[in-house]
């Protein structure tokens, strides 16, 4: 890795959980993910369970400070950040 490159990597904002999460899923897993966040009827223990299941860490904590609005980014529900 040269500077350049070390450089670039320290000023990159790092990915929150949650998009960590977006990008491990693909296809109907994260479409289902997506919809399950939106969700508030689904609780955000059932969704970190059910990732965890799928090798994938997502503290519900992090659900619940996403919807609740704490984190500034938001997801459309195919997984794009939202400006």
């Amino acid at each position: 890795m040269g500077l350049r490159d070390e450089i670039e990597s320290s000023i990159r904002p790092r990915l929150s959980e949650i998009e960590r999460a977006i990008r491990a899923l693909d296809g109907p897993d994260r479409r289902d993910f997506m919809e399950a966040l939106h969700d508030e009827a689904v609780p955000a223990s059932a969704i970190s369970r059910a990732l965890g299941g799928r090798g994938i860490h997502l503290d519900y904590r992090r659900i619940n400070e996403y919807r609740n609005g704490t984190r500034k980014i938001r997801f459309d529900m195919d997984g794009n950040r939202v400006v």
